[in-house]
């Protein structure tokens, strides 16, 4: 488990663990852009099942993520296409795992701590629950 840690470390040196503040992406004026949430979470793969850390990042209208740190976005997930955010445990046995499900995957990812788990959670419900009423 100590190698998790190393490699862990190494990729989340030089950003922050986490945030939740108004930094923008891209264009200050676009609601879109702004960042409710961001900070590192371990993904698994669709396919092959191992677990990758990534950076992910939350604006009004998806959750984002990218290989690390301000590097290039890997995939986003349109909250508009979620069905639900939950707990992860049950459907991947890992602890601190949350569960984002569309209607063509489900997304399984772990944050460090119960405590980052259950913020992620909340932020992204009340997002959904934002895109819901929108719509």
């Amino acid at each position: 488990m100590q190698r998790v840690g190393d490699a862990l470390a190494s990729v989340r040196s030089g950003a922050p663990q986490t945030r939740t503040d108004t930094d923008t992406l891209a264009d200050p004026k676009s609601p879109t852009d702004k960042i409710l949430k961001q900070g590192y979470l371990t993904k698994q793969g669709n396919r092959i099942k191992t677990w990758k850390v990534r950076w992910f990042v939350l604006t009004p209208t998806a959750l984002a993520y990218h290989k690390s740190y301000q590097k290039e976005l890997v995939d986003q997930i349109p909250l508009a296409t979620v069905e639900k955010v939950e707990d992860g445990y049950s459907r991947s046995g890992v602890n601190n795992s949350i569960a984002v499900v569309t209607p063509s995957r489900t997304y399984i990812m772990y944050a460090e701590s119960p405590q980052e788990r259950d913020d992620w959670i909340l932020e992204l419900r009340k997002w959904l629950k934002v895109v819901r009423e929108s719509s």
